[in-house]
């Protein structure tokens, strides 16, 4: 998508523009792809995110992620606008030229205040010598910043020494990135290539994980168990080969939720947490398992400290709006979510609808509710399609009407009937939503279905209708069952339940308003 304009980024970031808020902040910009083909960008983008994969592991060092600073594409950036958007007082950027096997790797580190050039280099060799490049690129960085590296060993870890297997890799990631099957799809065939070159190569085994996971969301139950069948396998197989790959853990959390162990999901995402504690995306991914089991508080904390780090994940802000609701600050979720709907995040466009209902009242949200694209409807489709279904939603969800929330109640119940139905959180959550916490809690166990725990975040949110569900004589048992009531005696109660005792089996004994 088109990147924001220059001046909604300084107004956007979190610490206030001007005041930087660590000495050693540094964003790393894309690459240019200088080939006489043009067609080695996705070399660039792998070299960039591999150096912020390294300097996140410097110590006392804070890395704008990769999703705010690749956002910086032109040739024409002015640094000391780019220091004022991300908050940073260094910039990385350089160039690739690859030429039948012929590669010219070219790095500077600018200061954003004055432009001046503290350090460049240029590395010219034959194309297998670019992982060799890289790390010297990022040690290159941490002596300029003064930074003591204890590690001898690499500091690209998990990675290939094969330049073909890292080709195949570096596209297959960019694609698992994409929306829609077919890139999805794509990017398993080239990851899974990556392995087949190089049986050791613990980064790219994570990936196909990954991938796998968000491609198994869209799939028919066969499929969808060979996936998550696979992404268990290579998860292992990436720990067994780099037991501290934060992605790998990642993962493994992601089954765990699949497999109704929220506790063992928490776990693996601390361990992910404890891997890489300064990258991003697993600050911002740790807070949001604070908010599946209900913890707030934490939640707001690593999801703000995340989207500070990376002010255009789309995901994190979305995940610190729903947190922010939970908590009542309908505004300041408002404006989140309207950032991630600016960056193209479809599924914020349904959430700023719920929002709206508590903000504004019933009229504004279902005015939003029928102006929804397309393709946030086809979320809904099977079991819903066309406009007059949707008017029926938006009527039992945004105006309580009682006949139309009968009526969808009943399309769910027929459709989780067949055979072949696909459950998918957002049918899920028009459960809860319709007041029907029985079913949802029944369904949510019987059929478990790829990031099941992103819907279990609603429950905590204000209202009769989710408050039901929390208050329902089920709750302890549904909590004790996917391993959520674990997850609270070892990390902390949340807000809205507390714990009165163990009864004389053992089990814990607590209600929740």
């Amino acid at each position: 998508g088109p990147a924001p304009g220059r001046a909604s980024y300084a107004a956007q970031s979190p610490a206030g523009a001007g005041q930087l808020d660590h000495p050693n902040s540094i964003a790393v910009l894309p690459f240019n792809d200088l080939s006489p083909g043009g067609n080695q960008g996705y070399l660039a983008d792998g070299l960039a995110e591999e150096l912020i994969n390294a300097i996140t592991k410097f110590p006392d060092v804070r890395v704008v992620g990769q999703t705010s600073s690749f956002r910086f594409r032109e040739d024409g950036d002015d640094f000391g606008q780019v220091g004022e958007a991300l908050n940073v007082r260094y910039v990385l950027t350089g160039s690739v030229r690859r030429q039948q096997n012929q590669l010219r790797v070219a790095a500077q580190l600018v200061a954003t205040e004055d432009g001046h050039v503290m350090w460049s280099e240029t590395y010219n060799g034959t194309s297998d010598r670019l992982l060799e490049y890289q790390e010297s690129i990022a040690r290159a960085i941490a002596r300029e910043l003064n930074i003591a590296i204890t590690s001898r060993g690499q500091l690209l870890r998990g990675l290939t020494k094969s330049q073909e297997a890292y080709d195949l890799f570096v596209q297959g990631r960019y694609l698992s990135r994409q929306f829609g099957r077919d890139n999805r799809k794509a990017s398993l065939r080239l990851l899974r290539q990556a392995t087949e070159i190089d049986p050791e190569f613990a980064l790219a085994w994570a990936w196909i994980g990954r991938s796998g996971m968000l491609l198994a969301i869209s799939s028919d139950r066969p499929e969808r168990d060979q996936l998550v069948a696979e992404a268990r396998i290579v998860a292992s197989l990436a720990l067994s080969i780099d037991p501290e790959l934060a992605i790998a853990h990642y993962v493994q959390a992601l089954l765990h939720d699949y497999d109704l162990d929220l506790a063992a999901s928490q776990d693996a995402m601390e361990r992910a947490y404890q891997a890489d504690p300064n990258q991003p995306l697993v600050i911002s991914r740790r807070g949001h398992y604070y908010a599946n089991i209900g913890l707030t508080v934490k939640a707001e904390e690593f999801l703000t400290e995340g989207v500070r780090r990376d002010p255009t994940d789309s995901v994190a802000l979305l995940n610190l709006a729903r947190v922010k609701a939970a908590r009542g600050d309908y505004s300041r979720a408002l404006e989140l979510v309207d950032r991630s709907i600016d960056l193209e995040f479809t599924p914020a466009t349904g959430w700023k609808c719920v929002l709206l209902r508590y903000a504004e009242g019933a009229d504004a949200a279902m005015d939003c509710w029928m102006e929804l694209p397309a393709v946030f409807r086809q979320r809904y489709d099977p079991p819903f399609s066309g406009d007059q279904q949707w008017e029926l939603i938006g009527d039992a969800l945004f105006r309580s009407d009682e006949r139309a929330r009968t009526a969808v109640l009943d399309v769910l119940d027929r459709f989780f009937a067949r055979e072949d139905s696909a459950i998918n959180p957002y049918t899920m959550d028009l459960q809860i939503s319709l007041h029907s916490p029985e079913l949802y809690m029944e369904r949510f166990v019987s059929d478990p279905y790829p990031l099941n725990a992103n819907g279990l975040a609603s429950i905590w949110m204000p209202g009769e209708r989710y408050a039901a569900l929390r208050q329902h004589p089920n709750f302890p048992a549904f909590a004790e069952r996917i391993g959520m009531v674990r997850a609270w005696e070892k990390y902390g109660w949340p807000d809205q339940c507390t714990w009165r005792g163990t009864r004389a089996d053992g089990r814990p004994l607590f209600d929740c308003k």
